[in-house]
């Protein structure tokens, strides 16, 4: 398992996940970073300017000449908080046996590990960040409620496939991106179609159409069963020279979180913190004692497509 899984050479990662930390390794992962300090100093500044009390430039300047040589020796900070990490396909697929196969775990509510699993691939496949799916404690509190996938983010579609010369469905999220409010049109997207190649559980669209039929969102296509639905969804046909259709949602939908909580009914968003901690609890039960974050996994995606583009 260790001989595949450092198959990724001149990083570290892979087998850095197996290993138990040592004490010492876990003194110096608690040391603050440096960046960390600088950001927080930033916040400050912006928060005094917008309580129409700015700092002026002079102190400004001489607080980053303090920071920089100064404080990140004396307090022995690290230059970044998160290590250089990659998680792989391999890690990625250890979890899905010990998820779906030899997963022990009682679940009150069984769309807990559906919308656990879901967000967790979107995040490794789309290089989504968690912030960007579900409620991020690092968010303002008046903002948080607002961010995370919606309805309105999240469009379906049925397309021709010229490969296959059949149609299929696809499901594509917009991220929610950091600074990008004001400007819609430039944020990122990523698709998930219906035949995408590989094992089932890399298979995103297949887990959000589990969601999208437990709440049934479709606006033109209505069932009183769900497997009805379903084949109304697959019976739809997209020719060649139409090249798409779009599914739209029912309109009080649209002002909805798209992953609701998992452990409640309420229509209330998903939290960051309850699926970084199940994330965390499914890498023990997998044998990955200094668990992969899903930086690590966002980390290898972001990469790959640095290379490629």
């Amino acid at each position: 398992m260790l001989r595949i899984g450092t198959a990724t050479v001149g990083r570290k990662g892979d087998d850095y996940y197996f290993k138990q930390l040592s004490e010492e390794e876990k003194r110096q992962r608690q040391r603050a970073g440096y960046q960390t300090i600088r950001n927080s100093w930033n916040n400050f500044c912006g928060w005094c300017k917008r309580m129409n009390h700015p700092i002026s430039v002079e102190h400004k300047e001489h607080m980053t000449q303090y920071n920089k040589p100064f404080l990140r020796i004396v307090a022995n900070l690290r230059d970044s908080v998160r290590e250089s990490k990659f998680a792989s396909d391999f890690h990625y697929g250890i979890l899905a046996v010990y998820t779906f196969r030899r997963n022990n775990t009682q679940y009150n509510k069984l769309k807990a590990m559906i919308i656990h699993w879901t967000m967790s691939s979107i995040s490794f496949f789309g290089s989504h960040r968690i912030g960007d799916l579900a409620k991020s404690s690092a968010r303002e509190d008046s903002e948080r409620e607002k961010r995370g996938s919606h309805f309105k983010d999240v469009d379906m579609f049925a397309m021709f496939n010229e490969r296959t010369g059949k149609t299929q469905l696809c499901i594509r999220f917009t991220e929610d991106e950091k600074g990008k409010e004001d400007n819609p049109q430039d944020r990122g997207q990523t698709t998930f179609y219906e035949d995408m190649t590989g094992p089932l559980y890399e298979n995103c669209f297949m887990f959000c159409l589990v969601i999208l039929l437990a709440r049934t969102p479709f606006r033109d296509y209505q069932s009183s069963s769900r497997r009805q639905l379903l084949q109304k969804l697959l019976d739809i046909k997209v020719t060649k020279e139409q090249r798409f259709a779009r599914i739209y949602w029912k309109h009080e939908f649209l002002g909805k979180q798209f992953f609701e909580c998992s452990t409640k009914d309420s229509e209330s968003i998903e939290t960051a913190s309850s699926l970084h901690r199940r994330h965390k609890d499914a890498c023990y039960r997998a044998g990955l004692p200094n668990a992969p974050n899903f930086h690590d996994f966002r980390r290898k995606g972001l990469t790959n497509a640095d290379e490629k583009h």
